[in-house]
């Protein structure tokens, strides 16, 4: 077992413990270099979910569509390659 600690600031669950996750448990935790193939979809799926809530008048038009935007920016910053992807992040979601 080793003692190191890796700081989690993203992670969805981080706020439920006291101290950092191990690192040995990050590393088997984290999907990110499995899941970065699934990034289009996901981000085609959240783009297509802001703009239902701004159809439903959840969000702003305007806003739904600066979110849309940056979210097809990202996209296109995977498609070159050019993520730079955090498994500290835990997963595709978070990092995008």
């Amino acid at each position: 077992m080793t003692d190191e600690r890796e700081k989690t600031p993203q992670a969805t669950w981080g706020g439920r413990f006291e101290e950092p996750l191990d690192s040995v448990a990050l590393r088997y935790s984290a999907s990110v270099d499995v899941d970065k193939r699934l990034a289009p979809e996901d981000i085609r799926g959240s783009i297509a979910h802001v703009r239902m809530l701004a159809a439903r008048g959840i969000v702003g038009g305007d806003e739904a569509e600066t979110i849309a935007a940056e979210l097809q920016r990202i996209a296109e910053e995977i498609a070159r390659g050019e993520m730079v992807w955090d498994a500290a992040r835990e997963d595709v979601h978070m990092n995008v």
